[in-house]
């Protein structure tokens, strides 16, 4: 009784000096004032054509050796074919850009054919900083919605044009320090800042100008502004020689009152693929299998009945002694089946391909 005892006492003092973690790839990253902040290319996806594409395989910009560097992919990002390919796009914490050069280069006629294609395709381009998901914003009938990436390009009267700008607003939150920041020095950032959101606006410029001129226009907003009001870059595939295309963006920072273990919630609030759940094709299969187990068991209470009722009749005794419907079932139970052995491998092998399916979607569903 008295190890029993000290086994308690020794359980309750343990809890005081309990302490708690994150689990790898969730817990918060906080960033100083000019921290680089990585933007990820997950993948090409379309509510059309359900086949994802690489990031890389549309001649967006080439990648750097830093691109190289991947995200451990968790199983359900892999099944949906995110990549989390580092890109070039040059992000500091709190560091306000106008008219950046992505990249430049020129653009063979296949793989003009191949942007037409996507864009016929309805393909997004996703991207992601801090695990945030970069959202577009539109409104339908006064109400907002989001959309996960921005589209490639649109069409106007047969005729293409690329989205060959971005414009970055990255909702950060000034980071809150507890009690227990405070207390370890090593980890004190009194000007930290924590990504909470990430909205972009694609826009197609033709900015007919060089590239030494684009850089010039970095340095004053306005004059931006102004030659982001050229005529849009359309496609040609004719041009046995190519396009030469030209991709820029910009970044802006808002402070925001969100924090980060809320960040998800606008997200979810905004997307009705998201916030509205299907309840017809939820209670369609439940009510399609009550109405079976309701057939069926009538069924079986129905003969299972009249069977008990022979029984009880004494002055049919002969019924009672043929035995007839489910009792007849002892005699195939204990009746060996051919390739006995072929049957048992066939069962097993498929029980534990079952239970693997189960828990690799499983995990997928968890993230």
């Amino acid at each position: 009784m008295s190890s029993l005892m000290l086994v308690w006492v020794v359980l309750f003092l343990g809890c005081g000096i309990v302490r708690g973690f994150y689990i790898p790839g969730f817990a918060p990253n906080r960033y100083e004032e000019g921290a680089k902040l990585d933007v990820y290319a997950d993948k090409l996806y379309s509510s059309e054509n359900k086949v994802p594409y690489d990031y890389f395989s549309l001649p967006f910009c080439q990648k750097s050796p830093q691109s190289l560097r991947q995200q451990h992919l968790s199983i359900g990002e892999m099944m949906l074919g995110d990549r989390d390919e580092l890109t070039s796009y040059d992000i500091r914490m709190q560091v306000n850009v106008s008219c950046s050069i992505y990249c430049d280069q020129q653009v063979v006629s296949s793989e003009l054919q191949t942007l037409r294609s996507m864009i016929d395709d309805d393909y997004f381009v996703q991207l992601n900083i801090d695990d945030m998901p970069a959202v577009t914003k539109f409104s339908a009938d006064g109400t907002e919605f989001i959309h996960f990436g921005y589209p490639i390009g649109y069409t106007q009267a047969d005729r293409y044009f690329l989205n060959n700008h971005l414009e970055f607003k990255i909702l950060i939150h000034k980071l809150e320090l507890s009690l227990e920041d405070i207390s370890d020095a090593s980890d004190n950032c009194e000007n930290c800042f924590r990504v909470v959101g990430i909205e972009v606006t694609p826009s197609s410029v033709n900015w007919d100008v060089d590239i030494s001129e684009i850089r010039e226009l970095s340095k004053d907003k306005s004059e931006c502004d102004k030659k982001k009001n050229n005529k849009p870059v359309e496609l040609f595939v004719k041009d046995p020689e190519g396009q030469y295309l030209v991709f820029t963006y910009e970044v802006t920072f808002e402070q925001s009152d969100l924090k980060w273990a809320t960040r998800w919630d606008p997200l979810m609030n905004s997307d009705p693929a998201l916030s509205n759940v299907p309840w017809l094709y939820v209670i369609n299969p439940v009510a399609v299998m009550l109405f079976c187990a309701i057939g069926v068991g009538g069924i079986l209470l129905r003969t299972i009945y009249l069977d008990f009722a022979r029984y009880n009749n004494l002055e049919e005794a002969t019924d009672v002694e043929e035995e007839s419907g489910w009792k007849q079932l002892h005699g195939d139970v204990f009746r060996p089946a051919p390739f006995s052995g072929a049957l048992a491998v066939a069962c097993g092998a498929g029980a534990q391909l079952a239970v693997i399916i189960f828990v690799t979607l499983l995990f997928a569903q968890l993230g």
